[in-house]
């Protein structure tokens, strides 16, 4: 049985949506509107501000923010101190490494994985199958196609962003 809390207490705003089997960690703060699926882990010191929606069998690991309109979908695994920008969406069966950093409106699909330190621009899409490696940079509107890898080697990324066009 999910529950839905009237009143804000402990940092939990009234009108979120709590499902079975939550763990909720230290200092944590949610706002209204936001929705929490069954068996989620969030761990101390993280913020999910409003409306924002995270799945079933999901872990938030601690110092991490979601802002406004944030979702993070099932079975997915957030390293420590990530970010997600307003209506940036994470699919199913993510794994997000530390210290990552998720532009608004970004778009990571199903089965991704993204390496330690990596950020991924505004409007940006990374898709199905991915891999993001450690400290590589995602640029704002760009498309990483499905099952591709993209990486930094010896502070050069392969492959190559694409050229940007002249304005």
């Amino acid at each position: 049985m999910s529950s839905s809390h009237d009143k804000a207490e402990d940092g939990v705003s009234r009108g979120v949506k709590i499902g079975i089997d939550v763990t909720l960690g230290d200092d944590v703060f949610i706002e209204d509107g936001a929705i929490l699926g069954d068996n989620v882990i969030i761990e101390d010191q993280v913020i999910i501000m409003q409306d924002v929606v995270i799945g079933d069998h999901t872990h938030i690991s601690r110092d991490t923010l979601l802002k406004k309109g944030a979702s993070v979908g099932n079975h997915c695994m957030i390293g420590e101190g990530c970010s997600f920008g307003k209506k940036s969406i994470v699919r199913n069966f993510v794994e997000i490494g530390d210290v990552v950093h998720v532009k608004c409106k970004a778009i990571i699909g199903d089965n991704v994985e993204i390496a330690k330190g990596a950020q991924i621009g505004r409007g940006a899409r990374v898709n199905n199958g991915a891999e993001i490696g450690a400290d590589t940079r995602v640029h704002k509107y760009e498309l990483v196609k499905s099952n591709h890898v993209v990486c930094t080697i010896n502070g050069e990324r392969w492959p190559k962003a694409p050229a940007k066009k002249p304005s």
